[in-house]
């Protein structure tokens, strides 16, 4: 009998030490594979977004820019046509100083990417 309580401990070791050595290959490849908190935050900055040509994906890769106001931005351009400077932006409902001064070192105005509408600004 002491003998099948050793046998059951050992299994026990060896069934908890190749759990424990799952454990560890995921999270080193998990965390191999995922970027670090740092390098997500860089790469933004590293190139700015010009407003008057980004498409919605690149927008939302703003900080403080979601999937709503992206859309609201593109309306906007569309209806009245490209930006001239940065500060057209606080014309977008949802977008105000506070957002706009975070945004204005990540973003740039750039050449139209269309022809404005009709509607046009003046």
């Amino acid at each position: 009998m002491p003998e099948f309580h050793r046998t059951k401990s050992v299994r026990s070791l060896i069934v908890l030490s190749l759990l424990l050595l799952t454990c560890l290959l995921a999270s080193a490849t998990f965390s191999a594979a995922a970027p670090a908190p740092a390098e997500k935050a860089a790469a933004p900055s590293a190139a700015q977004v010009d407003i008057n040509r980004a498409s919605l994906n690149e927008l939302t890769s703003l900080k403080g820019i979601g999937p709503a106001l992206a859309g609201r931005i593109v309306a906007y351009r569309k209806e009245h046509g490209a930006f001239r400077r940065v500060e057209d932006l606080l014309e977008v409902k949802g977008i105000g100083p506070k957002l706009l001064a975070r945004l204005k070192p990540h973003i740039q105005v750039g050449p139209a990417a269309h022809k404005p509408s009709a509607g046009g600004r003046k």
